[in-house]
């Protein structure tokens, strides 16, 4: 059974990487999951870390800076999806 470290290891990552190229973005789209669900999935583990993680400060299993980190983390995610998503949206000539 692969563990969930190797499973990550061997999945493609390339189309998630920032960048402005329509090669990236129709890479993306390829991989059939569309853009918009992967920034509301996005937009969603966001709002669980703001919930789960001050529980987790309170009960010592997570410090301040680990939470501040992690956070700002998946924002940084969420900032270079919706950037691929307004250039997709850019690309096919539709509004962001």
């Amino acid at each position: 059974m692969t563990s969930a470290k190797g499973l990550w290891a061997t999945m493609p990552l390339a189309p998630l990487l920032p960048s402005k190229s329509r090669e990236k973005c129709d890479a993306l789209q390829m991989s059939g999951i569309a853009i918009s669900t992967l920034v509301k999935c996005a937009e969603r583990e966001l709002g669980l870390r703001q919930t789960v993680y001050p529980r987790k400060m309170a009960g010592d299993k997570m410090s301040l800076q680990k939470a501040r980190h992690e956070i700002e983390c998946m924002r940084r995610i969420l900032d270079v999806l919706k950037e691929m998503e307004a250039e997709h949206s850019r690309k096919l000539g539709l509004s962001a």
